[in-house]
């Protein structure tokens, strides 16, 4: 199956570094096909990573996210949507027009948290903002990363504090901060690791 993973944190977007990728093209390179995106012109942005696997990366250069309206997001995810089994778009953490838009086209949203105070606020915040915004609950999964750290927080606090199921519980690793420093995703290179077989379970029993 053909994926596609979009890094739609604009400013500050780091899914490049993280498989050590220079792309040629980045989102901001879409603006003058604005109004009149293809197939075409949509794959000309994009950067190979392995087989059946590309990426449509964050902008490079300072000042280059400001200059992407949300309308043009909206536009390349329709696109890619025609192109590819999977497109998986990162976001940054705030709700900007641009993270609003991709919700709207968004068929699941998975929402990442970790079992301390602060975030698990925040993920609280983004729950009721999704329901205020009339988003249907049931495209919905909370994943907890780190789930087995111990840091005076069990999981059944957690889902008291945030009102909602986990589905997924991503346990502790080392490796995973060791892979991203050396540019190689855990789950594609060590399948059989615990985080790795996480994160498969959730993709096969939620999203596929």
């Amino acid at each position: 199956q053909r994926v596609c993973i979009v890094d739609l944190d604009l400013a500050l977007g780091d899914v490049a570094i993280s498989v050590q990728l220079d792309p040629a093209k980045t989102i901001v390179d879409a603006l003058p096909m604005a109004g009149h995106l293809d197939e075409t012109g949509a794959s000309s942005l994009l950067t190979r990573y392995q087989p059946n696997l590309e990426m449509l990366l964050a902008p490079t250069t300072p000042g280059d996210a400001e200059k992407i309206p949300p309308s043009l997001i909206g536009e390349l995810l329709i696109v890619l949507r025609t192109i590819f089994d999977f497109v998986v778009v990162d976001t940054p953490a705030e709700c900007s027009e641009h993270v609003l838009t991709d919700r709207d086209n968004a068929a699941h949203h998975v929402l990442l948290t970790t079992p301390d105070v602060p975030a698990l606020k925040n993920l609280r915040i983004t729950l009721d903002m999704l329901d205020l915004l009339s988003y249907p609950r049931q495209i919905r999964s909370v994943v907890l990363n780190r789930a087995d750290s111990k840091v005076g927080l069990s999981l059944e606090d957690v889902e008291r504090v945030v009102r909602w199921p986990i589905s997924a519980h991503i346990p502790s690793s080392r490796d995973v901060p060791i892979s991203i420093n050396k540019g190689t995703p855990l789950t594609p290179a060590n399948p059989g690791h615990p985080a790795s077989q996480a994160i498969s379970r959730f993709a096969q029993h939620r999203l596929l």
